[in-house]
């Protein structure tokens, strides 16, 4: 919950403060933002297993929507707020801009994507796969993506934001 709560921390004031009415959370497996949220939006995701290999259910929260990232079933400008954590490490480096293409489209108003980055972020990846592998534990679904594909940067996701505002937060 903790490491949940620290990829979500940055965008729980634009919801508090900015009270959108429609929210689109894309890619937020079974729950995402619903553990932190009572109020209703949508969940686009290619499956919602959380890497358990079976399909789960959505929390209650979420009206959830099965969707590729990259062609997004929603009108342009639909959603006050567009939501993408933890997302884009888990996407090979050609896709990735056309999911942040997509994120813009649907939005009419703020598109908050965030990711790890750097190399201290990929340092601790590859440091818990040596401590896993060291124990003989299985490794996790989504440290495999993580380490099949480079991080994203702020300099990556920047051209695909089409000339919005944007900033990098550490």
């Amino acid at each position: 919950m903790m490491s949940q709560l620290v990829r979500y921390a940055p965008v729980i004031p634009l919801i508090e403060g900015g009270r959108p009415r429609h929210i689109l959370e894309v890619g937020p497996g079974s729950e995402g933002l619903a553990k932190f949220l009572t109020r209703r939006f949508v969940g686009a995701e290619t499956d919602f297993s959380d890497y358990t290999g079976a399909a789960r259910r959505p929390s209650a929260q979420m009206l959830a929507v099965r969707a590729d990232g990259a062609a997004l079933p929603f009108a342009a400008d639909a959603f006050d707020l567009v939501l993408m954590i933890d997302v884009l490490e888990h996407v090979a480096p050609g896709a990735r801009a056309g999911i942040v293409r997509e994120c813009v489209r649907v939005a009419r108003g703020t598109v908050a994507i965030g990711f790890p980055a750097g190399a201290s972020a990929e340092a601790h990846d590859r440091e818990y796969d040596r401590w896993l592998r060291a124990r003989g534990l299985p490794r996790p679904g989504w440290l495999a993506e993580h380490l099949a594909h480079p991080f994203p940067s702020a300099g990556e996701v920047a051209p695909a934001l089409d000339g919005a505002c944007w900033a990098a937060l550490d």
